[in-house]
């Protein structure tokens, strides 16, 4: 059995060789770039066995090969519970934090302590470019205190995520 964690692929090989009139079938098919080709790219979204299936054309014998695959979960987002954005390049920025298989943020909104929006981002891939918040709303700066903060993000099988919490900023 192998451990993979949740959109990470691997290429695999076959040691069939394809000249001798052999026919190869992966399954299930959705969790492989191409279900007949030697060499896909494995990518499996649920944890279960796997297999390939060698056809022998003229005779029609088959071999199969299995394997248990655990697809470890994808949960983690880490945002910071405390920032300073007082420009000494230290923590200026509040962002998001997540594993690669969350791919797109669909809103973050962040609110004063009186439950006023000062901050909101929406649609942004979560790609290494996305900016996060630096403490100023309407282009001034919001004071030092709590602020709370509604996230929703979403994996690449389509999955949502939502996130409530609080952050500390410090001037």
């Amino acid at each position: 059995s192998i451990d993979i964690d949740f959109g990470a692929s691997i290429s695999l090989t076959s040691t069939v060789d394809l000249s001798d009139d052999f026919t190869l079938s992966w399954q299930p098919p959705e969790a492989f770039s191409c279900a007949n080709c030697p060499d896909p790219i494995f990518q499996p979204a649920v944890s279960q066995t796997y297999q390939v299936v060698a056809t022998d054309n003229p005779s029609g014998c088959t071999a199969s090969a299995s394997i248990e695959v655990l697809v470890r979960a994808c949960e983690k987002v880490f945002v910071p519970n405390a920032f300073s954005p007082n420009f000494d390049a230290i923590n200026d920025e509040l962002t998001v934090f997540a594993e690669p298989c969350f791919t797109r943020l669909i809103s973050w909104r962040i609110f004063n302590r009186w439950g006023g929006q000062v901050y909101e981002v929406a649609d942004q891939a979560m790609n290494g470019s996305f900016i996060g918040w630096d403490g100023q709303a309407r282009g001034q700066e919001v004071e030092q205190g709590v602020y709370s903060y509604q996230l929703v993000l979403e994996r690449t099988d389509g999955a949502i995520r939502e996130i409530k919490g609080e952050v500390m900023l410090l001037r």
